[in-house]
C-alpha cells in the first residue's frame, strides 16, 4: 500500500537517510513499508587522518508502517519490532554515542485519545556501560494523515516536526 503521504515522507527521508533493502524491513512480525538509516561519524585527528584523537558515531533508524487502524496491539508489535531491530543494529563501543530507533505509524485516523496519550508518555532508553558506550533511544511517531496531526513520544518531540507529511508542507 503506497499512498501520496508515504511517498511524501519517502522524499523527505531521501535527503538525509539511506533506504534499507526489503530484507531489513521485517521486525517483530511487522512488515514495514519503508526503512531508512542515517549513520554519522564525527572524529578529530591530530595532523593526519590516521592519528584519530577521538571519534563518535550517531545512528538513526526509521521504520515506517502505513495502517488503516491503529490500536494498542499494533503499538505493542511496533515496540517489539524496535527492540528486535536494536539487537542487530546497535553495537555499543567506545565510539558509539547514540542510536535512535523511530517507529512511524501513518494512519488516516482517527486514533483513540487514550492511545495517543500512551504514545505521548512513551519513553524507553537503554544505556550501555553507564553511558560510556553510548545509549539507544526508542521513539514512536503517529501521523494521522487526514487531519495532518502528529503525536510523538517524549524522545521524538523534536524529530516529529521533520516527519510531518510533505503533502502539507507549511507545517514542516
Amino acid at each position: 500500500m503506497t499512498s501520496m503521504h508515504l511517498e511524501g515522507l519517502k522524499d523527505k527521508l531521501a535527503r538525509h537517510f539511506d533506504f534499507m533493502p526489503e530484507a531489513e524491513r521485517r521486525w517483530g512480525g511487522v512488515e514495514f513499508d519503508l526503512a531508512a538509516r542515517s549513520n554519522i561519524r564525527n572524529e578529530a585527528y591530530l595532523l593526519f587522518k590516521s592519528a584519530v584523537m577521538y571519534a563518535f558515531d550517531n545512528n538513526e533508524y526509521c521504520f515506517v508502517k502505513e495502517v488503516d487502524i491503529v490500536d494498542q496491539n499494533f503499538v505493542g508489535k511496533l515496540e517489539t519490532a524496535l527492540l528486535e531491530a536494536a539487537k542487530k543494529y546497535v553495537v555499543p563501543s567506545d565510539e558509539h554515542m547514540s542510536t535512535a530507533l523511530t517507529g512511524i505509524i501513518m494512519t488516516p485516523g482517527p486514533v483513540d485519545p487514550a492511545l495517543k496519550r500512551y504514545i505521548e508518555r512513551y519513553r524507553k532508553q537503554q544505556s550501555y556501560w553507564f553511558g560510556l558506550k553510548g545509549w539507544t533511544s526508542y521513539r514512536i511517531i503517529l501521523i494521522e494523515t487526514q487531519t495532518q496531526s502528529v503525536t510523538a513520544s517524549k524522545e521524538a518531540q523534536k524529530a516529529a516536526k521533520f516527519f510531518v507529511p510533505s503533502v502539507n508542507a507549511e507545517m514542516a
